[in-house]
């Protein structure tokens, strides 16, 4: 990476970022997450109409940003170009700047790059994927892949207590499949994300399979103050799998980890459930 893709990093990753309860806003990065997918896409024009930006925006808005909050566009749109590496022209016209744009253009790989300074910094590693296909970027062309530190990134000592508080199963569903002795299919989800400053304490964590792991993330479940298993009402599909995978567990009992004391603390319930969970 040469020292100017460096720079465009850095800044990448120290946006400035409005924080609200401890959640920081995913505006000014859902913005930069279109713009790197327009040009990922083919499109070759510098600065884009606020019109064409605008739909993209939104819909990355109303599905990442705070559940039941209106979301405006134009907010990060203009605000971004305080953090030197966007341009506004004319009211109505927005873009990386010509010294950012001129290193997507000479290295295309650079795009995914960037995406994944940007998703690191923004949202836990279980919605990079969720999040990069709406941006419209696609894994695995220009023949890039993602780090291996991306796709992993937490605390092995913070994994490890939790895997054990919960016996290595998941808590909604008690999957805990192995082969040959060993465990696979399981995460370790933050409550509040440490991206949001949650910690890495285990009445933070819980033990999910990759299913549940990314519905609490991508806020289809949560658990109220009483432990109880929430499933959203939005949820849609095959009423069979929906059923077997999520509505059978609605209202049913958290699995209790082994030392009480470790059970998730109602503050990153709360936390998760006004902040993540898509509810009604």
């Amino acid at each position: 990476m040469s020292e100017i893709q460096k720079k465009i990093i850095e800044k990448f990753k120290k946006v400035r970022r409005s924080a609200v309860g401890g959640h920081l806003r995913p505006h000014k990065p859902l913005l930069m997450l279109v713009a790197l997918g327009m040009i990922a896409s083919g499109n070759t024009s510098r600065l884009n109409s606020f019109s064409e930006i605008k739909p993209k925006l939104q819909n990355l808005l109303d599905k990442f940003g705070r559940p039941g909050e209106m979301h405006d566009p134009r907010n990060p749109f203009e605000h971004l170009k305080s953090d030197g590496v966007w341009e506004v022209s004319d009211g109505d016209k927005g873009g990386f700047a010509d010294w950012v744009y001129e290193e997507f253009q000479k290295d295309p790989s650079f795009i995914f790059k960037a995406a994944e300074a940007v998703l690191s910094e923004t949202f836990p590693n279980s919605l990079h994927e969720i999040v990069l296909a709406d941006a419209g970027i696609r894994l695995g062309i220009l023949g890039y892949t993602p780090s291996l530190a991306w796709q992993s990134g937490q605390d092995a000592n913070f994994v490890g207590r939790v895997m054990a508080a919960y016996a290595h199963k998941c808590a909604v569903c008690s999957y805990d499949t192995s082969l040959d002795g060993n465990l696979f299919g399981l995460d370790v989800a933050h409550i509040q994300w440490s991206l949001c400053d949650g910690p890495d304490e285990v009445n933070n964590g819980l033990v999910l399979c990759k299913t549940h792991r990314s519905a609490l993330d991508f806020g289809a479940i949560s658990i109220d103050e009483n432990f109880k298993i929430l499933v959203s009402k939005k949820l849609e599909g095959n009423p069979e799998i929906r059923h077997f995978l999520f509505d059978r567990f609605a209202n049913k009992p958290l699995m209790r980890p082994n030392n009480p004391e470790d059970l998730p603390d109602t503050k990153y319930l709360k936390w998760h459930h006004e902040w993540v969970f898509k509810g009604a």
